[in-house]
């Protein structure tokens, strides 16, 4: 069964996107509000579910990098677009994986063939 949240999105550029199983809604929001990012929209079914938050505190303004490890926990996955990054902190739109709590793959839009992660271990353009 799937809920979507049934109204327009702010008009708002900085989304992140985030695809999740294995963590609850309730626990991927309460992590999101405890780093100052605003919950915008949500979206649940069977297997994946989707949040999509603002990428900017809402202390600060800034687009600090949010530890999406800390709120993957066991047994959870996430994957994460950030679609509008900041320019000024070198900060590219980019894709990450996360199991368990661990990092798992990583790349920038900008550059694909640059990627991190547990299975890039051994590969060209390796950063880990």
């Amino acid at each position: 069964m799937k809920h979507w949240v049934r109204r327009p999105l702010p008009q708002r550029e900085e989304i992140n996107v985030v695809f999740f199983r294995g963590v609850s809604t309730d626990a991927l929001t309460r992590g999101l509000l405890a780093e100052r990012r605003l919950p915008l929209a949500y979206g649940k079914s069977e297997d994946w579910s989707v949040i999509m938050h603002d990428t900017l505190s809402w202390e600060s303004g800034d687009h600090d990098l949010v530890p999406y490890g800390q709120l993957c926990r066991r047994g959870g996955e996430l994957a994460v677009f950030v679609t509008e990054p900041c320019v000024a902190k070198a900060h590219a739109p980019a894709f990450e994986y996360y199991r368990d709590g661990q990092l798992i793959t990583h790349f920038s839009f900008e550059e694909p063939s640059t990627y991190a992660g547990a299975s890039s271990h051994g590969r060209q353009g390796d950063r880990t």
